[in-house]
C-alpha cells in the first residue's frame, strides 16, 4: 500500500497514523457518544455553528495567506501559516463529523445502544 493511501485511512486507534485533531475528536466521540442524553446530543448537534465559525477563521487565514504572498517573506512564515491552516481545516472536519453524528443520534435513537454510564465524567 502506498504511503499516500496509508495516510488517508482512518486508524483503528488514535495511536496509529498521523496525529490530527479530526482523528482524535472522532476517536473520543466514538467512545463517549453512547453515553449522552438528548440534551447533551443537542449540544453536540449545535457544533455546526462552531464549525461555521472555524471555517470563517480558515477563510480569513487563507485571505491573509493570499495577501502575504504578495510581500517578500521567509519560507518559514509560509510553512507556519500552512500548518495553522491545515490544523484549522482538520478542526472543522472533526466538529462537522461530530455534529452530523449527534444529529443522526437525535433523529434515529433506535440505531444506537445506550450504556449504563450517566455522564461522560463517569468514564474518567
Amino acid at each position: 500500500m502506498s504511503t499516500q493511501a496509508q495516510s488517508n485511512q482512518q486508524p483503528d486507534s488514535p495511536s496509529f497514523g498521523t496525529k490530527r485533531i479530526d482523528v482524535a475528536l472522532q476517536a473520543l466521540w466514538s467512545k463517549a457518544s453512547n453515553h449522552f442524553n438528548n440534551d447533551e446530543l443537542k449540544w453536540f448537534a449545535g457544533l455546526g455553528e462552531t464549525a461555521e465559525q472555524q471555517a470563517l477563521g480558515l477563510a480569513d487565514a487563507l485571505e491573509s495567506f493570499y495577501c502575504h504572498t504578495a510581500e517578500d517573506s521567509d519560507v518559514d512564515d509560509f510553512r507556519d501559516l500552512l500548518f495553522c491552516l491545515s490544523n484549522q481545516a482538520y478542526a472543522v472536519v472533526g466538529m462537522a463529523g461530530i455534529c452530523a453524528s449527534a444529529t443522526d443520534r437525535l433523529i434515529h435513537p433506535e440505531r444506537y445502544v445506550k450504556t449504563g454510564i450517566d455522564s461522560p465524567q463517569d468514564m474518567l
